[in-house]
């Protein structure tokens, strides 16, 4: 879930179950490592939620 505050307003968006392990997470660029399917599609995930915000 995020969780977006903005002038008083807030705004809420789902995930749908988007989890990884931490250690296949890179905390420095917010994406996760490698560039398996699994990390290509969720990365790709977290993009369309980017575009979303």
């Amino acid at each position: 879930m995020i969780r977006i505050s903005l002038n008083g307003k807030r705004c809420i968006l789902g995930t749908s179950g988007l989890v990884v392990k931490p250690e296949k997470w890179d905390g420095r660029i917010g994406r996760m490592k490698s560039k398996s399917a699994e990390a290509l599609q969720f990365n790709y995930q977290l993009d369309n939620i980017y575009d979303t915000i």
